[in-house]
């Protein structure tokens, strides 16, 4: 259950790099032009592929005095390199932990402070090539540094603090940071351009459409205090930076990505039209049990506008959407059998999907170079990174 409190919120082919040829397209693919709309369709089972888990960092025993590498307090964000290392941001500690392709830990960058390589808080970061780019919003800068830790510079920044997702990977050697941008006389919550040699461009997403559904409560108590509740069932807009300057944008429950110029055209699409599945009994009774709970905390005489949830018999098949570094589209799923990931070539032609185990949602998994790095719970509520490889196949 997502519950919050003013969060921010708001993928060259697969085929040759998952196997060694080309792997089977989906069983009916076609692209079309309605209206100067460039319409890609997949109906069809995918060609099945494999997340493989190729290592689990993390161990119990909680932070403590002197806390292990891999003893995890509060992980914010995951990157990966060019040679398979796993960079992992602690905010407990304000150290980003470094580990091999083996899982071996290499070294741990930064520290809490305000000196050169040090940070106040480390909510997220990203590659620009080889340079690590790390967000360090409480001391007003983007910190620059090379895959060894070495400080090469730094830019400032917006004292932007919250849940979000900060960064996108458009490719290229291109990233968007999620920022307030100039938009007109004002400024707007937009996104910035860069690569390694600075920022270059910003992107304002066009406005939402509106949409009459109940995505969850607001509750008011006498003692002043307001609560929040988002019904995970409910649907919800999904847009992210794509490449070309363009955003990717879809509805939770239809899956069909719409690709928009900043004015708000749509240029293109990609759909996967499949049968609606509904929410499983296991799950219903589950999210039941959570809701009563959170009502039942509630201050008496607590008023909620609205005043009870949505209705939702469907669940919603859209997770999560991003690119990697070959402008792919990554499709994080949600089924009757879990979790899951569709990936398109650029044109929009599904390559491939695989079954994918459950994730901490908060944090947004990394993705580069057919592996996928995600937080998962480990055993007494602790959290541990496992990394998967993408493999063609079962």
């Amino acid at each position: 259950m997502r519950r919050c409190c003013f969060l921010l919120t708001a993928l060259p082919a697969l085929a040759a790099c998952a196997g060694s040829g080309d792997a089977p397209a989906a069983e009916t693919f076609r692209v079309d032009t309605v209206a100067g709309v460039v319409r890609a369709v997949n109906v069809g089972a995918a060609p099945p592929w494999t997340l493989a888990p190729e290592r689990v960092i993390g161990s119990l025993g909680g932070q403590g005095d002197d806390p292990a590498p891999d003893e995890f307090g509060t992980i914010r964000w995951l990157a990966l390199d060019r040679t398979g290392n796993v960079y992992v941001a602690d905010d407990a500690l304000r150290q980003i932990q470094v580990f091999n392709s083996a899982g071996a830990h290499v070294r741990a960058l930064g520290g809490q402070g305000g000196g050169p390589g040090e940070f106040r808080s480390v909510p997220a970061m990203a590659f620009l090539g080889d340079t690590l780019v790390v967000m360090d919003p409480g001391n007003g800068r983007l910190s620059l540094l090379d895959r060894r830790g070495v400080q090469l510079g730094q830019w400032p920044m917006l004292r932007m603090t919250g849940t979000a997702d900060w960064f996108h990977d458009l490719g290229g050697g291109i990233v968007a940071m999620m920022s307030l941008v100039p938009s007109g006389a004002e400024r707007a919550l937009g996104y910035i351009l860069m690569t390694s040699a600075g920022p270059f461009d910003t992107i304002v997403p066009p406005p939402a459409p509106e949409r009459a559904v109940v995505t969850g409560l607001e509750c008011d108590s006498h003692d002043g205090s307001i609560h929040f509740w988002t019904d995970p069932l409910a649907p919800r807009r999904l847009a992210v930076p794509a490449p070309g300057g363009l955003m990717a944008t879809a509805w939770s429950d239809a899956y069909r990505i719409a690709f928009l110029d900043t004015a708000g055209d749509t240029m293109r699409t990609v759909s996967r039209p499949d049968r609606p599945t509904a929410v499983p009994d296991s799950m219903r009774t589950r999210l039941d049990a959570e809701y009563d709970d959170w009502r039942g905390e509630l201050p008496m005489g607590t008023s909620c506008d609205p005043a009870g949830r949505g209705d939702y018999e469907i669940l919603p098949p859209l997770e999560h959407i991003a690119f990697d570094e070959r402008g792919r589209m990554w499709v994080e799923t949600l089924g009757g059998q879990g979790r899951g990931w569709d990936v398109f070539s650029p044109e929009g032609r599904l390559l491939g999907s695989a079954p994918a185990a459950a994730r901490h949602e908060r944090v947004r998994p990394a993705i580069r170079d057919n592996r996928v790095a995600v937080v998962e719970e480990a055993p007494a509520g602790h959290h541990r990174v496992v990394v998967y490889r993408l493999r063609a196949g079962r």
